[in-house]
Parts: structure tokens; C-alpha cells; sequence
């Protein structure tokens, strides 16, 4: 009984993720094995996409990752990411979190927004 209801768990999280989320810096969409990160302020945004399980590893010390915190949108901006740029992306993969806050580069000056998407 315990793993029915674990399965159903998963089940019911897999299907409520969205394949478009905003977090009002960022909205975020993924389709055809991309990722697309629009940014809708008038300042740039940084951003770290990886797969839950690299999170697992190196979060919360982001910036202190060898290739460091050096991703961002610009404003207003819209970019494409492919999904074998997601870090820790394999393929198969069901979603991907977008860790993301104001400012360009380096370690975060305010809050740290986080978006979970389903990869389709």
C-alpha cells in the first residue's frame, strides 16, 4: 500500500508541473528539447538551470561552482537554452529548476527566485 501511494505521489508531481511558469523576472517555457528564458524587467538576470539531483549537490553554494555564476538574460531579452546545456541534464529527464535573481552575475544581492519546469 505504501508504494501505491508513493507512486501516486510521483505521479501527481510529474503531471502538475508546468511547461511555463513565470516568477515576474523571468517567464520560462520548454518545448522541442529547449528551454526559453525571457526576461521582462529593465535589468539583466542571472540564472543557474540544472536538473533537481545536480541541485542536490551544490546547492545553495551556487557561485562557489568551478565555472562559477557568469549566466545571465539581459533585460528585456529572450534566450534559448538546448537542453544539453541543462547541468546535470540527461537525456530522459523530466524537469529542470531555474534558480535565478537580479543583477548580473555573481552571487545574489536580493532574493533567489526558483521555477520547476517540466522538460517535454
Amino acid at each position: 500500500m505504501r508504494r501505491l501511494v508513493s507512486g501516486l505521489v510521483i505521479l501527481l508531481a510529474a503531471c502538475s508541473t508546468p511547461t511555463s511558469v513565470d516568477s515576474g523576472l523571468l517567464a520560462v517555457s520548454a518545448s522541442s528539447n529547449k528551454v526559453t528564458l525571457s526576461n521582462h524587467t529593465a535589468e539583466p538576470v542571472s540564472y543557474l538551470i540544472a536538473t533537481p539531483a545536480y541541485l542536490a549537490l551544490y546547492d545553495p553554494g551556487l557561485c562557489r561552482l568551478p565555472e562559477g555564476c557568469n549566466e545571465s538574460v539581459a533585460a528585456n531579452s529572450t534566450i534559448t537554452i538546448p537542453f544539453e546545456r541543462i547541468r546535470g541534464y540527461q537525456p530522459g529527464e523530466r524537469t529542470a529548476v531555474v534558480v535565478h535573481w537580479r543583477g548580473l552575475a555573481g552571487p545574489p544581492v536580493d532574493s533567489v527566485h526558483r521555477l520547476v519546469i517540466a522538460l517535454r
